[in-house]
C-alpha cells in the first residue's frame, strides 16, 4: 500500500500548463459558439417575422384587404394629433400575431404599458436586440416599409388638422414575393418604427435604415409572407439614399 506522501503530484508548473491549454482551446471554440449563436439568433428573427406576417394576412382579411399604415388614425375626423402620435402598425397587428386582446384605451397608453405588453409577445422583439424599449413615437425593434415616393406599403403623413394614410391592398400587390414589408429597424439604441431604402443617419443618431445585425445584414418580411436576409448593398444599394434600381425593386408597392 502506498503511502500518500510517495503519491506523484501535480507540480505548479504542469498545473499551469493544463490551465494555458484549457485556456487556448476555449479561445478557439468561443467564436464558433458566437457564430452559433447569431446564427439562432438570425432564424429566431426570421420566425419571428413569419409570425407577424400572418398576423398581417389576418389584419387584412378583417380590413378588405388593406394593410395598416406604418401610424394609423381611428377615423376620418380624427385631428387629435396626441392620439395620432400614439398610434402605430404594431399595435394594428398585435392581437392577429398573438392571442393578445386589448381596448382602444390600452391602445392609447403610455411607453411602460406598451413596452410590458409587447415584450409579453415576443414576435415584436428581434432577439438581437439587447435593449427593447418602446416608446411612444419613434422606436420599435421592427419597421415597417413606408418609403417616401411610392409610397411604400403604407405611409403616414401628419400636417396640422390633416392626417393622410396612404395604404395598399395586400391582394392588389403584383410583385409580392419581392415587396418588402417590413424588416430589422436601425439598432444601435435608435430602433425605428419605419424603414426604408437608406443609408442615412441624421444629426441625432437616428435613421429609417434597415439594422444590420444579422451578419451586417437585416432580415427582411416580404408581401407573400415569406421572409429572407438581405445584405445593405442587395436591397438598397450603394448610395445615400438607396440605388433607384433597388427601391423600384423592392421598396415601391407594385
Amino acid at each position: 500500500m502506498k503511502h500518500p506522501e510517495n503519491c506523484k503530484r501535480f507540480t505548479l508548473v504542469e498545473l499551469l500548463v493544463v490551465i494555458v491549454i484549457i485556456m487556448i482551446l476555449a479561445s478557439m471554440l468561443l467564436p464558433a459558439l458566437n457564430k452559433a449563436r447569431d446564427r439562432s439568433r438570425a432564424i429566431s428573427c426570421l420566425s419571428n417575422e413569419k409570425q407577424m406576417g400572418a398576423g398581417i394576412n389576418l389584419y387584412a382579411a378583417d380590413n378588405d384587404d388593406f394593410l395598416c399604415g406604418a401610424r394609423s388614425l381611428y377615423s376620418d375626423t380624427d385631428t387629435n394629433a396626441l392620439i395620432y402620435a400614439r398610434t402605430r402598425w404594431y399595435l394594428d397587428i398585435l392581437p392577429y400575431a398573438t392571442n393578445t386582446q386589448y381596448t382602444q384605451a390600452l391602445k392609447l397608453s403610455l411607453g411602460p404599458v406598451r413596452t410590458a405588453l409587447l415584450l409579453s409577445n415576443s414576435c415584436f422583439k428581434c432577439p438581437k436586440d439587447i435593449t427593447f424599449i418602446f416608446n411612444d413615437s419613434d422606436k420599435a425593434s421592427y419597421g415597417w416599409n413606408s418609403t417616401e415616393g411610392g409610397p411604400g406599403i403604407a405611409k403616414s403623413n401628419y400636417t396640422a388638422g390633416a392626417h393622410v394614410v396612404l395604404v395598399k391592398r395586400l391582394g392588389k400587390l403584383k410583385q409580392s414575393s419581392s415587396t418588402i414589408l417590413l424588416a430589422d429597424s436601425f439598432k444601435d439604441g435608435n430602433l425605428q418604427y419605419q424603414v426604408s431604402a437608406t443609408n442615412v443617419i441624421n444629426g441625432s443618431g437616428q435613421s429609417n435604415m434597415p439594422g444590420r445585425e444579422h451578419n451586417m445584414g437585416s432580415n427582411y418580411l416580404f408581401a407573400d409572407g415569406h421572409s429572407a436576409w438581405y445584405a445593405p448593398v442587395t436591397i438598397i444599394g450603394t448610395s445615400a439614399n438607396g440605388d433607384t434600381d433597388k427601391i423600384n425593386q423592392y421598396w415601391i408597392a407594385r
